[in-house]
């Protein structure tokens, strides 16, 4: 997912596979906390966020969260990372800007 490319593969895997790959799929977006602000950041990428803060269990999307608030800034710059971070207070985790995301849960 380091490719716009790769990161529609994931969109679409995400959406077409079962509940436990999905799972896996999310796991690895975020085991590289370089890799959840560039996917944040592309075309189909808060397709992917959304997918992927959905699937995982609590904590590990309050690690996810915290990646994603470490890098507001940047996100803040990306048409598409501000769709992230307005997503977030969708899920019920609260203003990006506030560190809602701590305050809520996943």
């Amino acid at each position: 997912a380091r490719s716009p490319s790769g990161v529609r593969v994931v969109e679409e895997a995400m959406q077409h596979t079962s509940s436990l790959d999905r799972l896996w799929l999310a796991r690895a977006v975020v085991q590289d906390p370089k890799l959840l602000p560039h996917v944040a950041q592309a075309r189909h990428g808060p397709g992917v966020i959304s997918q992927v803060v959905a699937v995982l269990p609590e904590r590990e999307c309050a690690r996810a969260c915290q990646v994603l608030m470490h890098t507001g800034a940047e996100l803040r710059n990306s048409r598409h990372g501000k769709k992230v971070l307005a997503s977030l207070g969708s899920y019920g985790l609260g203003s990006a800007d506030a560190g809602g995301c701590f305050a809520s849960g996943c």
